[in-house]
């Protein structure tokens, strides 16, 4: 059975933080480019049109294709492509609009917005079975348009946003629901119907936002 990714985001309060995580937790730093093509052959953002998020990770391309959520938010429920097949799936995607050109390599494909996470991240056992264990993510987001001289110096950013996030990765979408339920509940957490990158295109007022898909 494959595995399936869900996440969702919540408000970190104080009271809350102090029942779910303990200790130090892992210092993650990421940096992110969220690409995609504007207009290829006389399509508008083909792949933002599927749900399809390529971005660029500390230099690695990443495809994640977003089987569930809307541009509301909610629970997203997505699945991560393997790097090997990261070419291949996104040839599949231009065809689907009947582009049967494109790639990493393409000109036309062009930074969306530039992203940098500062994240402390908590591991914690799950009790679903086909779940061994839950990531709880307290990120420091920031977004920018564009990069004035490179991420040495990016400028002020064109928005902040601190957020916690829940990240299951299950055997089976019903195993990855019923775990995040449990923790949403035991834990009482005030959930954001919000996606980060899709909040960041909504507020910034971005053409992008309109062909995210709304079911």
């Amino acid at each position: 059975m494959p595995r399936v990714e869900k996440e969702i985001k919540f408000s970190p309060r104080p009271e809350t933080l102090r029942r779910l995580v303990t200790g130090v937790g892992e210092q993650i730093h990421n940096r992110d480019v969220y690409c995609g093509f504007p207009r290829i052959e006389g399509v508008e953002y083909p792949l933002i049109q599927q749900n399809a998020w390529l971005r660029r990770r500390n230099g690695e391309y990443e495809l994640k294709l977003v089987t569930e959520s809307n541009r509301d938010g909610g629970v997203k429920v997505s699945k991560e492509i393997p790097p090997s097949q990261v070419e291949d799936t996104l040839d599949s995607l231009l065809a689907e609009h009947d582009v049967d050109q494109g790639g990493l390599t393409d000109s036309r494909l062009e930074p969306l917005v530039y992203v940098s996470t500062s994240r402390r991240r908590y591991t914690k056992e799950a009790e679903t079975e086909g779940v061994d264990e839950f990531k709880v993510d307290l990120d420091r987001v920031r977004f920018w348009h564009d990069l004035e001289h490179g991420w040495a110096q990016p400028g002020e950013p064109d928005m902040t946003w601190l957020v916690g996030e829940i990240d299951i990765t299950a055997k089976g979408t019903q195993a990855a629901k019923e775990e995040i339920d449990r923790v949403t509940t035991e834990y009482d957490l005030d959930t954001y119907r919000k996606r980060k990158v899709v909040t960041f295109f909504r507020e910034a007022n971005s053409d992008v936002y309109g062909y995210i898909p709304d079911s």
